[in-house]
């Protein structure tokens, strides 16, 4: 049911969540998020 409401837009993803994920998937941050949107952080 949480990952519905996330696909959906009825709630919001925690950074801290984002964080684990990356951490569970040895990936880069650019796998769960739009890479202009890291860039324009960074």
């Amino acid at each position: 049911m949480q990952i519905s409401r996330i696909e959906r837009g009825v709630r919001e993803v925690r950074l801290t969540t984002i964080l684990k994920l990356l951490a569970a998937l040895d990936g880069p941050i650019e796998d769960l998020i739009d890479a202009d949107l890291v860039a324009a952080v960074r």
